[in-house]
């Protein structure tokens, strides 16, 4: 999240930018099958996240994880893709 967003939202400030960032980390990992619920929660809550910072930064947190989840997917479509056709 901190460099990788390709949307044209300005950047907050650290406070933010680091919430936003482990809620992204959240959403990508939980998506891929890894649960780190506790280290997220306790990562968030060190930068005093809540309830009502989440959800003001809801929009920019889900337009980064899709864009990262879409790039991980079409990933393992190409890897699939190649271990199929070594296969033939």
């Amino acid at each position: 999240m901190h460099q990788s967003s390709r949307n044209d939202i300005e950047r907050p400030v650290k406070k933010i930018q680091e919430l936003e960032a482990e809620a992204v980390a959240y959403v990508v990992s939980l998506a891929n099958g890894v649960d780190c619920q506790d280290a997220s929660c306790d990562y968030i809550r060190l930068y005093q996240g809540d309830e009502t910072l989440l959800a003001a930064s809801l929009e920019r947190i889900r337009i980064t994880a899709v864009e990262i989840i879409e790039l991980i997917d079409e990933a393992k479509g190409a890897v699939e893709t190649c271990e199929t056709s070594q296969l033939v």
